[in-house]
């Protein structure tokens, strides 16, 4: 079964992929209306499944409006 947070997990990787050594990626939660929680596990969890939880030295995380969000996403990282 395909679900969107397959397709955003692909990109993620993709662009993940494509980063020189120095680079990282930023991921920006503001603006959005909500994340759900399997939504979240799915794509960070899946990532980190797939390529590991060194994911955690290259991404960077933005969000001021959800507290807690940072540590929830990083948790699905360090725990897939």
């Amino acid at each position: 079964k395909n679900h969107i947070s397959d397709g955003i997990t692909i990109t993620l990787i993709k662009k993940y992929n494509e980063l020189k050594n120095e680079d990282t990626l930023l991921i920006d939660f503001d603006g959005g209306y909500g994340y759900a929680t399997s939504f979240l596990e799915e794509v960070f969890g899946g990532m980190s499944r797939k390529l590991g939880k060194k994911i955690l030295d290259k991404l960077r995380f933005k969000s001021e409006e959800e507290e807690g969000l940072i540590e929830a996403v990083t948790n699905y990282i360090k725990n897939a």
